[in-house]
């Protein structure tokens, strides 16, 4: 079997605020694929941050379709990289 490297994404979710968490992803996607990465494995609720307790937003708001903007951005690049994405 041949080796390969994955990188795990640690990443500060902004809670509600996709575009940004979809830029930090993008550019995680980038400096993992310098250091050549084949899988980039992201944490659960990436895109829209973890809900508090209170349940201050609605995750409907976020919804997409599996081939929406968010997945096309992330795809594009990961495409251009060469790279396998676990996650967001």
């Amino acid at each position: 079997m041949d080796a390969f490297t994955v990188a795990l994404a640690q990443m500060d979710c902004a809670l509600a605020d996709k575009e940004q968490n979809l830029g930090r992803c993008l550019s995680l996607i980038d400096a993992a694929a310098r250091q050549s990465a084949r899988l980039v494995v992201f944490p659960e609720a990436a895109l829209t941050g973890y809900l508090s307790p209170q349940g201050d937003f609605d995750l409907r708001a976020f919804a997409e379709s599996a081939s929406g903007p968010t997945a096309a951005s992330l795809a594009a690049l990961a495409r251009t990289h060469g790279v396998a994405l676990g996650g967001p």
